[in-house]
């Protein structure tokens, strides 16, 4: 396995005339056009990031901003994608947290975001303006002829850098609380991509649609570095709300491999032609459960059934996949069951604990339950600066509890820390799994299933009630094909909890699935009081497209803490 950066190189080497990526401002790229901008950039970049560990990047996803994230790596720094759908003081701590000195960005890009930058600010514009003909040429010779352990040097890499090392940060999206920094190295994304590309066998031919962002893990390893590894195309849009100019992209680059969230999916349904699909051949959906509904839809529009896959920012992020069934005379191999997330990718070993005991060896009995945990090449190095944090979600194999393991790990370089994680049983070293924090449920074909998370449950009475099942339940008598209703839990004198439901319904219809509601077989402690209620006009999501969980629960909050709007 290489450096990242330097399979890029190698890739880009092997095949300079192949398609890299485009945007809608940038209508083609080739590998070797990718490379030489990526070298002219770095050079420009080099004595701006000098001494410096961490650098950090505010840019959507595009052409720019790949090669800026390329040109990072290349230079011997860590790049930070900062969330530009954070406050201004959540950024500013995930630039304390890293350190970071210098952001880089564009004018343009800011004036839409209005973000106050931590650090020193430097404009894409100023860094690509007045290349003149010596330093283009200086550029190319540099990119095509040059060793790429010398030209990390030239370009002022300051140690040299092993797969073990960072590769990046990526700040949890905060939906529950402050974001953390996930430390993920190169070994960690390399093996993801690896994983992806050994269950999807992505051909030259294939494109991708890069929507998600860069401060995303999904975004940072699905569309960002593994295009850019594996010799395919990408085809970047900074706005994955954009239905229409999005549709017009996959049609004019004929885009094969959309990966997006179930939210993007419900606009594509409305906002993009069945012919502008026409080219696309596999539709990956993680970041949130995919309805059923949203599924269904989405093949009758489409003629194609997207795949629903799991992931977490800990975990590089991909854990589990759906795919193609393998048929061949007198067998079939089943890929994907609706209503499952897939089959752990290759490398990944899944386990199912009792949620109360969450140790590795209290596993479940298939079909029921309980606490998913992970473990694999791709499980993160831990939290940036946060020991205690680690150890929370860290557990060492045969039921041990990694609390003191992982504070020793939280002290260790990248590189320790990562080497030793990776250890067989056989050298002597712990093994740990990642505690996910999601309800899963394992069946007799090593299908997994999402039932619930921990954090959205509400204790009543004594009783633990998922707020999933309750909102599928709402979506189902509603016949509700996009997201209609939200539950959350707020503080309740008599029972401890009680739910708060938002929702986007007319009067009329309100009225309507509270009658079904009423007469359904949901248990009474599961279903919501009619005066717990409200509408809204849109539900809190992050700029990934997931649920801003903590916006909508303080949102219930405030809601049921006055008489609010039915």
């Amino acid at each position: 396995m290489k450096l990242l950066h330097r399979k890029f190189v190698s890739t880009a080497r092997r095949y300079p005339f192949r398609f890299a990526m485009a945007d809608a401002q940038t209508a083609k790229v080739t590998f070797s056009a990718a490379l030489v901008r990526t070298v002219f950039l770095a050079r420009r970049l080099k004595k701006i990031w000098a001494n410096q560990k961490m650098v950090g990047l505010l840019l959507p996803p595009s052409v720019p901003g790949a090669l800026v994230n390329w040109a990072a790596l290349l230079c011997g720094k860590v790049p930070v994608n900062l969330n530009y759908t954070l406050a201004d003081d959540a950024l500013a701590s995930c630039a304390r947290q890293c350190e970071l000195k210098t952001v880089v960005t564009s004018r343009a890009f800011l004036e839409k975001v209005k973000l106050k930058v931590p650090g020193e600010v430097f404009y894409l514009e100023d860094l690509a303006a007045k290349a003149g003909g010596g330093e283009k040429l200086a550029a190319l010779l540099l990119a095509w002829f040059m060793p790429v352990g010398l030209l990390e040097r030239a370009l002022g890499r300051e140690r040299k850098i092993k797969l073990d090392d960072l590769a990046t940060v990526i700040f949890s999206s905060g939906s529950t609380g402050e974001p953390k920094g996930v430390m993920l190295s190169h070994y960690n994304i390399g093996s993801n991509i690896e994983q992806m590309e050994q269950v999807f066998a992505l051909e030259k031919n294939d494109r991708v649609l890069g929507v998600l962002p860069f401060f995303h893990s999904f975004g940072f390893t699905g569309t960002f570095a593994l295009p850019a590894t594996l010799g395919v195309g990408v085809v970047f849009h900074p706005n994955p709300l954009d239905s229409k100019s999005i549709g017009a992209l996959v049609h004019h680059h004929a885009v094969t491999f959309l990966l997006a969230t179930p939210t993007f999916l419900q606009l594509y349904l409305r906002g993009c032609a069945p012919e502008q699909f026409g080219s696309v051949r596999l539709v990956a959906v993680g970041a949130e459960k995919l309805p059923d509904r949203i599924a269904a839809a989405f093949e009758e529009r489409f003629g194609i059934r997207p795949f629903e896959a799991y992931g977490c920012t800990e975990c590089s992020p991909a854990v589990t996949v759906n795919t193609f069934d393998f048929r061949a005379a007198g067998f079939r191999q089943v890929g994907a069951k609706r209503g499952k997330i897939g089959h752990p990718l290759p490398g990944v070993c899944v386990r199912v604990v009792d949620v109360n005991h969450p140790r590795p060896e209290n596993t479940v009995p298939l079909g029921e339950s309980g606490l998913l945990l992970v473990r694999g090449p791709n499980v993160m190095l831990g939290y940036l600066g946060r020991p205690e944090k680690t150890a929370e979600v860290l557990l060492e194999d045969f039921g041990v509890r990694g609390h003191d393991r992982a504070l020793e790990l939280g002290d260790m370089s990248p590189s320790r820390k990562a080497a030793t994680c990776r250890r067989t049983p056989n050298e002597g070293a712990p093994q740990f799994w990642y505690v996910t924090g999601d309800v899963a449920a394992l069946d007799e074909d090593g299908f997994l299933q999402i039932t619930d998370r921990l954090n959205r449950f509400s204790k009543i009475g004594g009783e633990m009630v998922p707020h999933i099942k309750v909102e599928e339940k709402l979506h189902e008598l509603a016949g509700a094909l996009e997201q209609t209703f939200v539950v959350a839990g707020v503080p309740d004198e008599k029972k401890g909890e009680r739910l708060v439901v938002l929702h986007k319904l007319a009067d009329d219809a309100l009225k309507s699935c509270l009658e079904k509601l009423a007469a359904s077989d949901l248990p009474n402690l599961w279903k919501p009081r009619a005066e717990q209620f409200f509408r809204v006009e849109a539900f809190p999501l992050l700029g990934t497209g997931k649920l801003d969980l903590r916006k909508v629960k303080e949102t219930a909050q405030s809601l049921a803490a006055t008489d609010g709007h039915r």
